[in-house]
Formats: structure tokens, sequence, C-alpha cells
């Protein structure tokens, strides 16, 4: 029966992974790149799948950096394993590039939302609340000194910025509510 080579070939691959990882472990500069050699299409799949093709390029090079890191700190890693530590690696980086979407994202969508409801509520302000705000709020004017200069008296300074909070109020839904109700559920009854 003639030998079709394809245990030759895998067995010679093997003998290479084997090489590679014992060259990265002693420092040698070339090794870096066969391993850049040996994975560097199966990396790029992956990551194809879910980067846009600008980002694959350099995701990979980082990607291999890191695999050479891991084998350089972690003496398990062997010729055998190699192949499933590069793609544990490319998964645990898409899993970051994931999360730190999720992260840039959700802020990003919240701020927006918050964003909008300030500008709903600010359109509804009379000229006299918008005013008694951007002087108390930031110009940090004294109450007293926008009494004077706006003519109102204290009860009507107190009535105008209420009644601009509680708009606020209702367009972003405050949650401090909830924090002082847990802080009062643990107060013991006086008396």
């Amino acid at each position: 029966m003639e030998n079709d080579g394809s245990g030759d070939d895998s067995t010679k691959r093997g003998r290479d992974m084997d090489g590679v990882v014992k060259r990265i472990r002693a420092g040698e500069a070339a090794a870096g790149a066969e391993l850049a050699e040996l994975f560097s299409r199966g990396v790029s799949l992956l990551l194809t799948r879910e980067l846009d093709a600008n980002l694959v390029e350099p995701k990979i090079a980082r990607v291999l950096e890191l695999v050479a890191d891991d084998i350089r700190r972690d003496a398990s890693v062997t010729g055998e394993g190699l192949a499933s530590a590069v793609r544990a690696r490319v998964k645990r980086e898409l899993s970051e590039l994931r999360d730190s979407r999720a992260h840039f994202t959700a802020p990003a969508e919240a701020s927006e939302a918050a964003g909008a409801a300030g500008r709903e509520a600010l359109s509804k302000l009379s000229p006299e609340q918008k005013d008694l705000l951007r002087r108390h709020y930031i110009l940090e004017q004294p109450r007293q000194q926008i009494c004077a200069e706006m003519q109102i008296g204290e009860h009507e300074f107190r009535s105008l910025k209420s009644g601009a909070r509680s708009l606020f109020d209702s367009v972003q839904c405050p949650k401090p509510v909830q924090r002082y109700q847990t802080r009062l559920a643990f107060r013991q009854p006086t008396g």
C-alpha cells in the first residue's frame, strides 16, 4: 500500500510547531515570523467574522504577539496545544472588544437620551425659569442677588425654582429616591 503523505505532513507540521514554541521561548526573532506564517490565515478568518476589514490586520499582529507572550510565560503551551492557544487568544481578544464596545456604546446612548430629555425640559420652561436656573446653577449667584436683579421675592424664587426642578424630574426620572428609601429602612424606631 502506498503512503499518500498526509501523515508525514501532519508530523512535520507538529515538529514545526514544537520548534516554533522552543524558539519563541529562546527569544529568537525569526520565530515570530514562523508563528505568523503558521497561523495568520486562520486568525484572519476568525477575526473577519466580527471585525471590519481595516481592523483585521492590526488585530492579527496583536493576537500573535500576545500568543508569543503566552508561550514565554506559560510552560504548559506546547507544539500540540499551540493551535488551541491561538484560538483561545483570538476568542479572548474578541470578547474584550465586545465588552469595550458595550461599555462605550451604552453610556453614549444614555447620554444622548439624557441630552434629549434635558432639551425637552428646557423647551417647556418659561423665560423667567430659564433665567433663574442660569443665574443659580451656571453663574452661581446667591439667592438674594437673583431676587434683587429679577425683582422677585423669596417665595417666588422658591416657586420658580421648584417648578423648573419638578419639570426636569418628570422628564429625566431621578434615581436618588431608592437610595434614601433603603437608608430609611435600616433606621431603628425611636420611642
